[in-house]
This record gives structure tokens, C-alpha cells and sequence, in this order.
């Protein structure tokens, strides 16, 4: 359209693991006020499903945990237990599978949105300048996230594989405000994050 030129474009996908389909839409208008420059505006939208780790993991960890603060309330005999770093067994689980007995919510798509104004311009015929701002919108990242201790403990009628004290002593720690957490790990959609930037360059022929 003389001065003006417009790109139009997107793809639809559907994943199993997600409810409804994806739209990414891509668009972008070019403005040249004369032949040796243009003004480009583009938007685009890009996504990541989650994938079969983010959903199904299930794994244990190896925390090593200090427990030599209980050797004060500890009997003579059981004061060695503490003296090394307890061996914690963890676990770390994708979304699909519960924290303890609690259900989690499903993991969404992860969206990028993009924004960008651009110039690029050709002076006397010999040198190309750019330059570009943009802003990269990331919406749902999926992390894996260390858990509250609260959320799925070890207790004294199940503590973890090792345990070296009674277990009795987890319910002692209990009541002080200290967990020792069986499920530590899962994948979670995270809050919005926004990037922003430019760049420029100069090339002369």
C-alpha cells in the first residue's frame, strides 16, 4: 500500500496436556517515509506447553540437613545421630501428581508477547543504521519451585528413610515451627515478568 506494508500471520495448536487450543498471532506494519527508510512496528505472541517432566515427574532428592541444633535436647547416646548432616529424602513431583493428599492445579501455558519499534535507514548510499526498542512480556513461566515445609512434612507416624532419632522427635520440631519437608519440589506457573531492551547498529560499505 505504497508507503505502508503490513505482515499478518498465525498458528493454532492443541496439545493433549492442555485444555483448549493456542492461538499465536504474529503482526507487523512497515511505514517507509522515503525509499532508503522504514519505521517496523511488530507484535507476536509465542507459547511453550508444558511437557511430560513438568507433568510426571516423580524423583527423589538427596538434602543434606543440619541437625546438630537438637543436641542440646537430645540424651548423651543419641547426640552422635547429629553430629554429620542428616541424608533428607525428598521428593519432587510434576503437576499431575498430589503434595501429600492434596490435588494440584493443572499447569497452564507458558506466553511470551513481544513488542518492538524499529528504524533502519540507509544514509548517502553508504552506511545502514538500526536501531530497536522492545518488550518482552513472559506470562505463566514454569518453574520448579522449592515448597513450603508445611505443605506435605515428614511426622513421627511417618518420618523420613534413615531417620536416626525417634520420631517422636519430628513432633518436638513440629510444635517449634520446624518441618522437615517429604514433598520440597514441584512445577508451578509463576507471576509476570517483563524485559525490556534495545539495540542499534552502523555498517558502512
Amino acid at each position: 500500500m505504497d508507503r505502508l506494508r503490513f505482515v499478518l500471520g498465525a498458528r493454532i495448536d492443541k496439545f493433549g496436556n492442555l485444555d483448549d487450543p493456542v492461538l499465536s498471532p504474529r503482526v507487523a506494519v512497515i511505514f517507509k517515509p522515503a525509499p532508503d527508510h522504514s519505521v517496523r512496528l511488530s507484535f507476536n505472541r509465542a507459547f511453550k506447553s508444558p511437557s511430560v517432566i513438568n507433568n510426571y515427574l516423580d524423583t527423589s532428592l538427596i538434602v543434606p540437613t543440619d541437625l546438630s541444633a537438637l543436641a542440646g535436647i537430645l540424651p548423651v547416646p543419641l547426640r552422635p545421630a547429629v553430629a554429620a548432616p542428616f541424608p533428607l529424602v525428598v521428593k519432587g513431583v510434576g503437576s499431575t501428581l498430589p503434595i501429600g493428599s492434596t490435588p494440584q492445579t493443572s499447569l497452564t501455558e507458558e506466553s511470551l508477547t513481544a513488542y518492538e519499534i524499529a528504524y533502519t535507514g540507509t544514509l548517502n548510499n553508504r552506511t545502514t543504521v538500526g536501531a530497536a526498542f522492545y518488550i518482552n512480556d513472559l506470562n505463566h513461566s514454569i518453574n520448579f519451585t522449592q515448597l513450603p515445609t508445611t505443605l506435605d512434612p515428614y511426622t513421627a507416624a511417618n518420618p523420613p528413610p534413615g531417620w536416626p532419632l525417634p520420631p517422636s522427635i519430628l513432633t518436638v520440631l513440629a510444635s517449634q515451627g520446624v518441618f522437615l519437608p517429604r514433598t520440597a519440589f514441584t512445577y508451578l506457573n509463576l507471576d509476570r515478568c517483563a524485559r525490556k531492551g534495545s539495540s542499534s547498529r552502523s555498517i558502512t560499505a
